[in-house]
Formats: C-alpha cells, structure tokens, sequence
C-alpha cells in the first residue's frame, strides 16, 4: 500500500497580517472588462484558482470549482485548504456577496479593481485609486527606478501616431489606462510602423478618451520572470520569480521554478524596491511584476501586476511540495479536458499520489451552466529533475482527452 505524501506548507502564511473578516474576490466584473481580452468563462476559471494564494481566509469562488473530485485530488496530494468558499454563479451573485459580506463589515481584496464601473456598497481593502496607479502602464516609473526601465515614450494618442511612423525598430506599444487589463488587450509588439498605427487604432476603438499611451523599446532578453511579494503593513516578503514559459507568439502558458531557472539577485533587489514604496502607499496582497535580464546583465521590470498571479501558488507551494519527493525544478500549466471529470481524476491518481503533480483547481464545466456542458480545466504544478522533465509532464498532462 502507497504511504500518504506529507502535508504540503506554505512559505507565507497571510493570515496574521489581514482582516480577520477579509474576504478575496478574483472575479473581474463586468464594468470593468473593457481592456480584458479574455472570455468570461476563462475569467470565472482564473478567479476560482486562488484556494492556496488567497491572501484572505474567505474566498469568493465559482460553483465550477468546488466539486467532490476537487477534495479527492487535495486528499491524495496532502493539501488542506483553509479557505471558506462563497459560492456565486452569476455575475450578480458575485456582486451581491461582496455587498453582503461589506455591510457585515467585511473588507473585501479584489484580485481586479478599477477606479470606474460606479460599484456602490462595497468596503475595497484596497483603494481603485492607488490600484489604477499600478495598473497604469504610462505610471511605471513612479514604482521603478528608470534604470531598470526599458526607453520608453510616453505620448497623446494624436502624437503617437506621429512617433509610431519614425520607428526603425520593432516595438512595444501600451495603453495607458487605470483600469485592469489582460489578455494582451493593452499591450502589442509591433515589428513595424503600419502594426503599430493598426494596434493604436484598436486601442482608440476600445476607448476612445484614452489620454495616453507608450511606444517601448522592444527587448530581446534572455529570459523573463514574474516576481511575486507579499506586501504587509510591517514589511515586503520577497516569495520567489518563476521562469515565464512562452510559445513563439509570445502567449504564456506557465512558469517554471527551481533549478535551471533561478532569476538574478538583482531581480529580488528591485522587487523588494518596488513593494516597499507600494507598501508605503497603502497597498496589502500579493503583488507580481515582469522582469527580464538583457544580453548585457541588466534587469528590466516592463509591467507590474499588483494581484496574484499566474505563478502565486506554485511560488508558495513549491519549497515544500517538492522537499518531500527530492524534486529540483516545477512548472506550472493548465490543462483544458473534454472528458468528465471523474475520468480525468482516474488518469492523474498515480501522478497526484506520487507527488509528480500538485492539483490546485478543477473547473467542472459542466456545472458552469454556459455552452459546455462537459470538459474542464485542471489547474495545477508539475514536478521533476529539470525543466526538460518538468515540460515532458505538462506535454503529458495537455493529454487528458
């Protein structure tokens, strides 16, 4: 019989430093989708991957993702999640359990919050006004040292487009907006003057008052991280930079973390610089910028990210999850299935019991009551020797029918 895998520990414990009636909510809401170029069903999936990043004890969360195979899968991995759920299905009901939990005093830690959407009734832990300094891409140097920025110009729309035909250089360009933004919608390389005046063009369309945006130099780094901190009102804890893991077309699909991918010092240096004066501002929570290391040794920070991110939990579990098997290195993926549930649990139960794969959420779609009524996504971190045998797990993973 296969002995139970030790517990799974966290490397940052939250919990003395939050509200104790604190309450997270990942979920983006509708009036502020507008620079979010991801489909509401991805949306719901990521809000309800936060069990073992939520900096608060109480967490709003999809039906989708609290499922019996759910408890089976953290059972058999040795995960104990601490957290309470508070279950929406509708964009309402999510709204309605932020209000509720407000008028009981609670302060609610919004993963997503912009300074408009005229959201009356609920108690942000945060402010939307110091968050829009972060979300603005144009306001970058107001947290990082201009030396670990790359050349940047930051311009009027009417100027930019001017600026954008005397580029003899691929290029970055961003849309300076307070609101929160994904999916690539604020942000486009352009390798030519006429992809930059078509991107420009795209974000005018999105809004029209936009009042700035920024032409970037384009940066060939050698490799990029997302640095993660946690931010409490007695200091900023630096919890580690995860690898980012990149197709060809620059799409994201996971982190790596461990040995053959260790980030310079230099790049914890500036995160704790950063958080320190988000600190001294007000922010509280978890915080993510990316960072890349030029062919010359410098680091550059080109977007902050002041909410949990894609790499949060694998950065918090990692230490311990992978102590107990002596693995080196993990990666973290998503796997989208068309098959039931149920039948997936079968086919990972020996990963899941070895200690290979850390299962972190499961959005049943059929219990998400859109257009598909079977399938899913598997949230979770992959382990192993190296980065090659990290990536050989995740191929096998993407598999699962």
């Amino acid at each position: 019989m296969t002995s139970r895998l030790p517990p799974v520990r966290t490397a940052f414990d939250f919990s003395p430093h939050m509200p104790e009636n604190a309450v997270f909510m990942g979920k983006v809401l509708p009036p502020w989708r507008r620079w979010q170029a991801i489909a509401p069903l991805r949306l719901n999936e990521m809000a309800s991957n936060s069990r073992f990043s939520s900096p608060c004890g109480r967490v709003i969360i999809h039906r989708a993702a609290v499922n019996a195979e759910m408890g089976m899968l953290f059972d058999w991995a040795g995960l104990t999640d601490r957290t309470t759920p508070l279950i929406y299905e509708t964009d309402e009901e999510c709204l309605a359990i932020a209000r509720r939990e407000s008028a009981a005093g609670a302060s609610i830690l919004a993963n997503h919050l912009s300074p408009a959407g005229n959201i009356d009734g609920v108690n942000w832990l945060n402010a939307a006004a110091l968050i829009a300094r972060f979300n603005n891409k144009a306001r970058l140097d107001d947290w990082a040292p201009a030396a670990h920025i790359p050349p940047r110009t930051i311009a009027p729309p009417r100027e930019a487009f001017k600026a954008i035909l005397t580029q003899q250089k691929p290029f970055v360009l961003k849309a300076a907006t307070g609101m929160t933004n994904g999916g690539g919608s604020a942000v486009r390389i352009c390798a030519s003057a006429e992809e930059g005046e078509a991107a420009l063009a795209s974000f005018l369309e999105t809004d029209s008052d936009l009042a700035e945006v920024v032409i970037e130099e384009r940066q060939l780094f050698k490799a990029t991280w997302c640095a993660n901190l946690a931010i409490v009102e007695t200091a900023v804890h630096y919890l580690g930079g995860a690898m980012q893991a990149m197709t060809e077309t620059f799409q994201h699909t996971g982190n790596f973390y461990g040995a053959g991918c260790a980030p310079p010092q230099a790049l914890e240096d500036l995160a704790l610089e950063i958080g320190e004066k988000a600190r001294a501002a007000g922010y509280r929570g978890i915080a993510g910028m990316d960072a890349g290391l030029t062919e010359d040794g410098r680091v550059l920070v080109y977007d902050l990210n002041f909410r949990t991110n894609a790499c949060t939990q694998q950065l918090l579990l990692h230490d311990s999850a992978s102590a107990r098997i002596g693995a080196a290195t993990s990666r973290g993926l998503r796997a989208e299935f068309s098959i039931p549930l149920g039948e997936v649990v079968s086919k990972i139960e020996d990963l899941v019991k070895s200690g290979r794969f850390l299962p972190l959420s499961a959005f049943d779609y059929g219990l998400y009551g859109g257009e598909k009524t079977q399938g899913g996504a598997l949230y979770g971190v992959a382990f192993g020797n190296s980065m090659e045998d990290c990536q050989s797990l995740a191929d096998k993973l993407q598999q699962l029918g």
